[in-house]
């Protein structure tokens, strides 16, 4: 099996979402957008895999070596980091950014939690934003794809929906992630319509996303699509938590590319 048809069927494996995705990314770049999702999918699941800390930290390091040596034309033979290296050479992808998703997901290995919001936006737009940020610089072919700015709120709602979906199947590993300082508001009139801080925040860089669209060209704006779903569940949520966390039943793979395939049918989320 090539490089290409592996990380296809590693995507489809472990995650339908970024599978479809990655479907809708022009034919010439989609080879590299699969190594990326790729790469953001093996570095969650490593806190996931590994029965101790020092384990994982050692997978990460590993990850780290892998693309500083496969920058410099030493590739590892793993064929998702070398994928990637291709497209760091490719794309003049920034290396750090990969480096940074890296850094950022070893507080997964963890049990603290979430000091503050600013370690929460700092965690999103590492994580998920420079992934996004990453995909609209490929889907540029190497240029200038714009502002980050929007990456990051993208990276906000992406992040904050996926930390929803956890509390589906669990909800201690959900709520490490939501700052102590983030509380439950409830509406007095309403006692049943409980929101977090957390939803609104997410409300909030959504609605930037959705009001500078018109302003995105059409050829970044499959980086973007995940929005859709986003969206979407936002008004799903039927059940929450006992400390009021809404949980995100995860959508069928049918829905999934659905929603998806709506976003770029009718050209906004």
């Amino acid at each position: 099996m090539n490089q290409l048809d592996h990380n296809a069927q590693f995507l489809r494996e472990n995650s339908r979402e970024f599978y479809y995705w990655s479907l809708f990314f022009p034919a010439d770049h989609r080879g590299a957008a699969q190594a990326l999702l790729c790469f953001d999918i093996e570095l969650a699941r490593i806190p996931e895999i590994v029965s101790d800390v020092s384990l994982g930290e050692i997978r990460f390091q590993w990850w780290r070596d892998a693309i500083n040596n496969g920058v410099n034309g030493a590739l590892s033979g793993h064929p998702v980091a070398d994928a990637v290296c291709h497209a760091l050479d490719r794309y003049s992808l920034p290396k750090q950014a990969l480096l940074d998703m890296i850094d950022a997901r070893t507080f997964d290995l963890y049990d603290d939690r979430m000091p503050d919001m600013a370690s929460l936006e700092g965690y999103l737009g590492e994580t998920y934003g420079c992934l996004i940020r990453l995909l609209t610089i490929l889907l540029a072919d190497g240029r200038d794809s714009g502002p980050a700015r929007l990456c990051g709120d993208a990276g906000m709602v992406m992040g904050i929906r996926r930390i929803f979906e956890k509390s589906f199947s669990a909800v201690s590993k959900a709520e490490r992630f939501i700052p102590a300082a983030v509380e439950i508001v409830i509406d007095p009139r309403k006692p049943s319509a409980r929101s977090t801080i957390l939803e609104d925040i997410a409300s909030k860089h959504l609605n930037i996303v959705i009001g500078s669209w018109a302003e995105i060209p059409d050829y970044l704006k499959p980086a973007y699509l995940p929005l859709r779903i986003s969206r979407s569940n936002s008004g799903r949520v039927g059940r929450r938590t006992d400390n009021g966390l809404p949980i995100y039943t995860p959508l069928s793979p049918i829905r999934i590319l659905m929603t998806l395939w709506l976003c770029q049918l009718q050209k906004r989320i």
